[in-house]
């Protein structure tokens, strides 16, 4: 199942959470976020963390206790907010120079984050307020 969620706020976008295979993983599927967004303008209300939480729900709905994701290497400043969203970063994935020297890409850094419990349920709940597209404030993650 691919959830694509697209362009849903005109500052915030998520491009999809979905299961995928990842060739250094022993697991058969992990969920993987990609192309979470912000605009810069809109940084720092709140807005990436709640999607974050979201798409996390997702993952926890569909059973998943670990969540995926990349980002720039060179953006500290993103980097540190993933660590602060309790990501751990996996430098050991990184594409080697040569790889990056041949594709033209900026090298990214991948990261994860293992879903305990009792995050579980809130994260569960902020899905399901993404998806009745009202964010309502009852705890941090919304």
């Amino acid at each position: 199942m691919r959830v694509t969620l697209g362009r849903t706020h005109p500052t915030v976008s998520i491009g999809d959470i979905r299961p995928l295979e990842l060739p250094w993983s022993p697991l058969p599927r992990v969920a993987y976020i990609s192309n979470l967004a912000v605009a810069s303008q809109e940084r720092k209300r709140g807005l990436g963390t709640r999607m974050l939480r979201a798409a996390e729900g997702l993952a926890a709905r569909w059973g998943f206790e670990e969540v995926y994701l990349h980002a720039d290497s060179e953006k500290s400043e993103l980097l540190g907010f993933y660590a602060k969203q309790e990501y751990v970063q996996l430098p050991e994935l990184d594409a080697p120079e040569w790889v990056i020297a041949f594709s033209g890409r900026k090298q990214t850094r991948y990261h994860c984050r293992k879903l305990d419990d009792v995050a579980v349920e809130r994260l569960a709940a902020a899905a399901d307020t993404l998806k009745a597209g009202r964010p309502k404030k009852t705890n941090k993650y919304t």
